[in-house]
């Protein structure tokens, strides 16, 4: 990405490549995931020197998975559907990068790692014990099943809970149901 470009992004959305924010005293670290292919390019060389300034413990939001190689280890409602749970992730395109990963867990130590791009709903765990939360798509027009995340913070722990969307069919269903009805008692009730 070109100097400019990035420059011009920063400033319009008041953000960088590597962005604390604290709210009612939990910390949290936002990371342009563009930044995670760490080819040291100009945006990548910022991010690597903000991240090293990182070090207690955060709760760290991506837009991209943490590696792994599939969502096959996938078992949540919204999970992708079989045989698209087995594709083979590509590093960098699907998710970051192994080194990329091993970076951002080294660098924040992190409790708990929100990310997305998969449309679909994950909960994996890195090096035993740090979960990561592959948020779903919200949108019918991605997913027949979307949802959505709760999650409560504070300083010491967090708890998070998944709420699911009605399907589009079964809203749809509502809909002609209640029209039929409607209907059905204008006509028959005169």
């Amino acid at each position: 990405m070109h100097k400019s470009f990035v420059d011009r992004f920063d400033k319009t959305f008041n953000t960088s490549a590597v962005h604390m924010k604290t709210i009612k005293g939990n910390t949290f670290v936002l990371i342009n995931s563009m930044a995670m292919h760490m080819d040291n390019c100009n945006l990548c060389v910022r991010a690597e020197a903000l991240l090293k300034d990182v070090e207690r413990r955060l709760q760290c939001s991506l837009h991209f998975p943490l590696y792994r190689t599939s969502d096959s280890e996938c078992s949540e409602p919204d999970a992708a559907p079989y045989p698209d749970r087995n594709e083979v992730f590509r590093e960098k395109w699907d998710c970051l990068s192994e080194k990329a990963t091993e970076t951002v867990l080294s660098a924040l130590q992190p409790r708990a790692v929100f990310t997305g791009h998969t449309h679909h709903g994950c909960l994996t765990y890195h090096r035993g014990d740090i979960p990561e939360w592959t948020l779903p798509s919200i949108s019918w027009r991605n997913k027949k099943s979307p949802s959505f995340t709760l999650a409560v913070f504070t300083p010491d722990d967090f708890a998070v809970s998944k709420c699911y969307i009605p399907q589009e069919t079964t809203v749809v269903l509502i809909y002609v149901t209640s029209a039929v009805l409607l209907v059905s008692w204008c006509v028959f009730s005169h």
